[in-house]
């Protein structure tokens, strides 16, 4: 196994110990590893040596998330793929959505407790502090980032 096959694969591993498709991670693997600018469907289907039914619903997928950027060439009929650089804002903003969707469903769990000095309300309060608490400070680190990198 080469490197760049064994770094295509623990990016695979990575997003499946997530609950995400395998696959999904192997293509985002390759669009950041490889040293081409530009990848087209059919490179990826040869590279991962998948079918293309699979490879088609994974970059699907990681176009939603905006985790790669779809484009054309003029003169060529191939759909070209790259890694985006825009995915770790997109990221942070979907952890953020779900973290309040999670802080609701604790909250709501929480309320149904009839001895709120138990040990169990607390840690689980304790947990909707922290989501509070990320609420608050991820998007102040997203701009510090951005603020960093105009300035550097």
């Amino acid at each position: 196994m080469t490197a760049l096959e064994k770094y295509i694969e623990d990016v695979g591993l990575f997003y499946e110990r997530f609950g995400l498709a395998k696959m999904s991670g192997r293509i985002l693997g390759l669009l950041m590893a490889t040293d081409e600018e530009k990848v087209s469907f059919d490179d990826i289907v040869i590279q991962l040596q998948a079918s293309k039914g699979s490879i088609s619903g994974n970059i699907n997928f990681l176009l939603k998330q905006k985790l790669i950027e779809k484009f054309m060439v003029t003169g060529d009929r191939k759909s070209y793929y790259k890694f985006s650089n825009e995915n770790v804002f997109s990221l942070i903003d979907s952890k953020l959505d779900a973290t309040e969707y999670v802080k609701q469903i604790f909250m709501r769990g929480n309320e149904l407790h009839k001895d709120k000095e138990s040990a169990k309300h607390k840690n689980i309060s304790e947990v909707i502090q922290f989501y509070d608490f990320l609420e608050e400070e991820l998007p102040k680190l997203k701009e510090k980032w951005k603020s960093l990198k105009k300035t550097g």
